[in-house]
């Protein structure tokens, strides 16, 4: 299976990696990304789904804003990105079902702290049949 994530090497903070098919696969393997890099997965069976509506000057602040809304809910509820259930991106505009496993914050397994994901330095690029994006976390 082709590596739809990784780690860049990067002189302050890390810097991830991710690439999709489509700019929706994109920012699927983003959100990915940004939790297995986070948190070791939930094993936990309680899921819940939330709505994102989001919209954005450009499709890399949108993919940023998207991912710090992730990581917020990380933070604050204690929920895990798991998968999409459905996610549209046109004119900068996002609308999204995403899943996520609820864990009690005794059992949250945080591997890197992450404060927010930046702008700073962020970008998506075409190559070929690839979105490839570039972005900054905070740690």
């Amino acid at each position: 299976m082709d590596q739809t994530w990784g780690v860049k090497p990067h002189t302050a903070d890390i810097c991830l990696w991710a690439k999709g098919k489509s700019i929706e696969e994109l920012f699927i393997n983003s959100a990915t990304a940004l939790m297995e890099y986070c948190c070791t997965p939930s094993e936990n069976n309680l899921i819940t789904t939330r709505e994102f509506r989001l919209k954005a000057p450009d499709n890399i602040s949108l993919l940023i804003y998207f991912l710090n809304d992730i990581l917020y809910l990380l933070e604050v509820d204690y929920l895990i990105f798991n998968e999409v259930e459905n996610l549209e991106i046109q004119n900068n505009k996002l609308r999204a079902t995403l899943i996520f496993s609820l864990q009690s914050p005794e059992l949250l397994r945080i591997k890197h702290p992450v404060k927010a994901v930046t702008l700073h330095e962020a970008v998506i690029k075409k190559s070929g049949v690839w979105f490839k994006a570039y972005f900054i976390l905070d740690l």
